[in-house]
């Protein structure tokens, strides 16, 4: 993620933004998405984050099933997970959100206070899923800003997982010699993803629940 536009995200992320009316699925629904997702999580941890994804998604327009797929492969729902790779990466939680990426803090001194209040937060599993919520509309309206295209699931998840730091790479797509956006081949990180939430669908389908 490049530096504008991980200090655009970080404002938009942060500062109280009014929600779009999206997408629903029953709770039971979700339950049953995060269950086939993780099933050593508790009963109580399940209704409590199938909560937070089921509002989240209906404020900011997706499906459920989209979170529940990016977050099984960014932390398996490992809440304190972290993933340093200094100065480039330093990721935290359930969506593995870069700190050093969104705040300015954490870029100037990783152990500062400041930064550990951050780093403190995003390991709250409840915060962590509002933020990727954020990220996933802050993604989407930075592709549609920058390329004129439609933010398709493949575009702005690639952006949302990091993959705009390729040169000349803006959610997935490069510009071709006449200036038009082209895209690119999906990176797999972001294809298994999209494989995997067609895989949660066919779950619920199978449970009659879709």
């Amino acid at each position: 993620m490049n530096r504008a536009l991980a200090a655009a995200l970080a404002v938009f992320v942060f500062t109280l933004a009014p929600p779009a009316r999206g997408l629903s699925r029953t709770l039971r629904a979700v339950i049953a998405g995060l269950e086939v997702a993780q099933p050593r999580m508790t009963k109580a941890t399940r209704k409590h984050y199938a909560e937070i994804i089921r509002k989240e998604a209906i404020d900011h327009s997706f499906d459920p099933l989209t979170l529940i797929a990016i977050v099984h492969f960014e932390s398996g729902f490992n809440p304190g997970l972290i993933h340093a790779n200094p100065p480039r990466e330093y990721s935290v939680g359930l969506s593995q959100i870069n700190v050093l990426a969104m705040h300015r803090s954490c870029r100037e001194d990783l152990s500062s206070d400041a930064c550990g209040a951050r780093i403190a937060a995003l390991m709250d599993g409840a915060y962590n899923l509002k933020v990727a919520a954020a990220l996933i509309t802050a993604n989407r309206e930075h592709c549609r800003r920058r390329t004129g295209k439609p933010a398709l699931f493949a575009r702005w998840l690639s952006a949302f997982q990091g993959y705009d730091r390729r040169p000349g790479v803006t959610c997935n797509q490069r510009r071709d010699r006449r200036g038009r956006w082209r895209d690119l081949p999906v990176p797999s990180q972001t294809a298994r993803v999209i494989r995997y939430r067609r895989s949660l669908l066919r779950a619920l389908r199978r449970r009659g629940l879709a």
